[in-house]
């Protein structure tokens, strides 16, 4: 068995297709390096979400509001997640774009290859020049499991600091009963609750009890019917793997080989759409090496990774259909 890589076209753009037995990815380099579709071919499901209100669109050079371009899939968020300014850092005296630079910039392929084990790979890359910063990807796919290697690789080439955040920001197709898979009693913060009196922002608890206002709480592994209508997101700390179960039947798992393995979670059920829209039924499920939005707080508290200038970070992510 080998796993195959091809040039397709995807709507009018350019775009890649990494296939085996078990599973199929599709990247548009054009459209942010996004990856557009996610979907195991043993049952058929389409793991990633897509945005049924807004027609897919490249971003302008000059695009800042994301929320207009929330078309779903899979977008890698740096070096920020909320929009914010870091002075005295490579990144200079403006303001750094909601959910970072990546999202509206075209990448560029660097690679394709199958290698001796029959995976299929493809390596892009996006250069922040203004900011003296590149920003890179590999993905592998296996020749025989439904396995995909994403390999990160950040490069500093400016005269100050780079500190940052990364966050890989797949939108997933959820659907009501699936559950969440977390060890029980893993640390989780609060970051923000919309339609639920959900307790302040930064308290923390323990998964999978979210407490409320009223000293009561919610368990959260399982996702509700599709009016619940709220949302949450939230920081699981210090964990490295997590876990999408549906029906006992199909698993999505991602695991963080980082020294600082977190995940996100935007819990968006009918709760919120930052278009001109009705609110989306769908969830970010999202490894992080920071478990912060905005880069100023994260940097301002000794929180945030740093690319020294000259240097070089990188980390590996594993995303799993079973």
């Amino acid at each position: 068995m080998s796993a195959s890589l091809s040039r397709i076209r995807y709507a009018p753009w350019d775009a890649y297709e990494l296939v085996n037995d078990l599973l199929s990815v599709v990247v548009v380099p054009a459209l942010g390096g996004k990856i557009m579709s996610l979907m195991s071919r043993q049952t058929g499901r389409e793991w990633l979400w897509r945005n049924p209100h807004l027609p897919l669109q490249a971003p302008a050079a000059d695009a800042s509001d994301y929320g207009a371009h929330d078309f779903g899939g899979w977008d890698e968020v740096f070096p920020t997640i909320s929009a914010c300014k870091v002075t005295g850092t490579a990144w200079g005296e403006s303001a750094i774009t909601d959910h970072g630079e990546l999202w509206r910039r075209p990448w560029s392929v660097v690679d394709e290859s199958i290698d001796a084990n029959g995976a299929a790979s493809l390596s892009l890359r996006c250069e922040l020049t203004e900011f003296g910063v590149a920003f890179a990807r590999r993905l592998t796919l296996a020749a025989d499991a439904g396995r995909l290697t994403c390999d990160y690789t950040t490069e500093n080439r400016a005269s100050l600091s780079a500190p940052y955040i990364w966050a890989a920001h797949p939108l997933i197709a959820i659907r009501p009963g699936d559950v969440w898979s977390l060890p029980t009693g893993t640390r989780v913060r609060l970051g923000l609750g919309l339609g639920i009196d959900a307790a302040p922002a930064g308290t923390e608890f323990r998964w999978p009890h979210l407490p409320l206002v009223s000293g009561e709480n919610i368990d959260l592994r399982v996702i509700p019917a599709t009016d619940a209508a709220y949302s949450l997101k939230l920081f699981a700390l210090e964990t490295p793997t997590m876990r999408l179960q549906s029906d006992n039947v199909e698993r999505l798992t991602l695991s963080l080989e980082s020294n600082k393995p977190n995940f996100a979670l935007w819990l968006n059920y009918g709760g919120w759409s930052g278009a001109d829209c009705p609110p989306y039924f769908n969830a970010g499920f999202e490894p992080t090496n920071v478990a912060y939005d905005s880069l100023a707080d994260a940097a301002s508290s000794g929180n945030a990774a740093v690319l020294t200038p000259g240097g070089v970070n990188e980390w590996r992510l594993v995303v799993e259909s079973t």
